[in-house]
């Protein structure tokens, strides 16, 4: 039963590490040209861009 509960264990977290790896690749271009935008009409530094988008 505990050597089950494990496998289950590390499966869900080999789970959340990839789907961590996908947000990450997908996140990183979907945000830079909504950066790109904000900095040219509000001229403002990349820290306020996020909060302006959130």
């Amino acid at each position: 039963m505990v050597a089950d509960r494990r496998g289950v264990e590390s499966r869900l977290l080999r789970d959340h590490r990839e789907c961590e790896r996908l947000v990450e690749r997908v996140a990183v271009p979907c945000l830079t040209p909504h950066r790109q935008r904000n900095r040219k009409l509000h001229g403002s530094p990349s820290g306020s861009d996020l909060r302006e988008i959130a």
